[in-house]
């Protein structure tokens, strides 16, 4: 940032008495090497400068580096001159697919997580989540009657665990509501004449069996999944249960067999 243009932005804050001042994106403000801590550190001393005599906030929307995981405060582009400048930082993370399968929502790329990267002034608390939706502007004519539409964010909350382990529990047991009473007799009858454990790292699993039963490949990841949601559901429903079992090594380990009565 150059002198001149700093005083006059300082000036135009002031005349309109603008009180948040958001720059998207911080990198087209400067010419600086991003990796040069040196340089980085009195681009951020401006910027600082800009707020402290235009008594305003000033928000820097910064990029992270490509091919990021779990974003943090280390995850900013360049060095870290940029982070250490700044007083408070916040982070983005858009929802996993394992997280939107926990929480119940379809498309997870439409939600996020706020979390405070870096906090000199205010107390740290937990991720604050927002998601993105649709709003009709009514400013449509004829077949059209909506017109058009604007993305906004709205915050959301994450379900509580009673909420989550409920819609868990049917999600479960809508995988077997249509199995034949046949098949599981078949199924039943075939745990109970040999020993598979709980475990889905055992030769012996009863996942395989299930597998077998129901045509799914558990060396897939999802049909894996489905095995293991299809059990839970049966052990929910009474039909199945887990038993302590001690080998010919007297080592003991949880095994899956036909519950002895079946509960209502």
């Amino acid at each position: 940032m150059i002198e001149p243009f700093i005083g006059e932005m300082v000036a135009e804050i002031r005349r309109r008495e603008i009180d948040v001042v958001i720059i998207d994106p911080f990198v087209s403000t400067h010419e600086a090497q991003e990796n040069d801590n040196g340089a980085m550190q009195r681009v951020a001393a401006a910027w600082t400068r800009v707020a402290d005599e235009a008594n305003c906030n000033i928000e820097l929307v910064h990029h992270v580096a490509k091919n990021q995981g779990e974003v943090t405060a280390d995850s900013a582009r360049g060095g870290g001159a940029f982070k250490d400048k700044v007083r408070s930082m916040r982070v983005f993370n858009v929802m996993t697919k394992e997280e939107a399968e926990k929480a119940g929502v379809e498309n997870h790329r439409s939600y996020f997580r706020v979390d405070f990267g870096k906090v000199n002034m205010i107390a740290s608390g937990n991720s604050q989540w927002r998601r993105f939706v649709s709003v009709p502007l009514n400013n449509g004519r004829g077949l059209v009657r909506t017109g058009d539409e604007i993305g906004v964010v709205e915050a959301w909350h994450w379900p509580s665990r009673d909420a989550v382990a409920l819609r868990a529990a049917e999600e479960r047991a809508s995988l077997i509501a249509d199995v034949p009473e046949e098949t599981l007799a078949g199924l039943k009858s075939r745990l109970d004449a040999s020993d598979f454990k709980a475990s889905d790292q055992a030769n012996n699993w009863a996942g395989k069996l299930v597998g077998e039963f129901f045509d799914l490949d558990v060396q897939d990841k999802d049909s894996k999944r489905k095995v293991k949601a299809m059990l839970a559901a049966w052990i929910d429903a009474g039909e199945l249960e887990i038993v302590q079992i001690q080998d010919a090594y007297r080592r003991v380990s949880p095994h899956v067999e036909p519950a002895a009565a079946p509960r209502n």
